[in-house]
């Protein structure tokens, strides 16, 4: 991703969009999310394993050492949405995608964060914290700063996580 591009995200992400696009979003119309959460590469991260309800990604920018979206595979804006079964395996799967990124990085603590202000569809920002980090008191926000890996990097950690990830 270009700084250019980035930075379009940012500006966007200050302001509402039009309330009909927000509403299409909604309802799943051109939801990049629907779009890519099962693709092995997209311009943000990498699928790194198909689990219960749900695809855990490892973002590109590694800002956060470690930083993944957890993204439900299903079209669905809010987790009280989901039937209580649902629910359930959301979690279950938050909780395997939690404890194998907490097995490779070894971080002091994580912090799971279920947005979707600006793609209203469910999907978890699992962001490693360590210590000494620039935000003790608040959440991290990766877009914050870049850190981009060489590929073979983002590979051997595809690879540790997915052996991380217990059945």
């Amino acid at each position: 991703m270009t700084l250019g591009e980035v930075l379009n995200l940012v500006r966007a992400s200050w302001r509402w969009m039009p309330r009909e696009e927000w509403d299409a979003r909604v309802r799943g119309e051109k939801c990049s999310m629907c779009e890519q959460v099962g693709l092995a590469e997209n311009r943000y991260s990498f699928l790194v394993a198909h689990l219960e309800t749900s695809n855990l990604r490892l973002a590109k920018n590694q800002y956060a050492r470690g930083y993944c979206t957890l993204i439900f595979r299903e079209h669905a804006t809010e987790l009280h949405d989901l039937s209580p079964e649902k629910q359930a395996a959301q979690m279950r799967d938050l909780a395997r995608a939690g404890a194998a990124i907490a097995r490779v990085f070894k971080p002091d603590k994580m912090n799971y964060q279920l947005l979707g202000n600006l793609v209203p569809h469910i999907h978890w920002h699992i962001v490693p914290r360590y210590w000494g980090d620039p935000a003790p008191g608040r959440p991290l926000d990766p877009g914050n700063g870049m850190r981009w890996l060489k590929p073979e990097e983002y590979q051997r950690i595809i690879a540790e996580l997915r052996a991380a990830i217990e059945p």
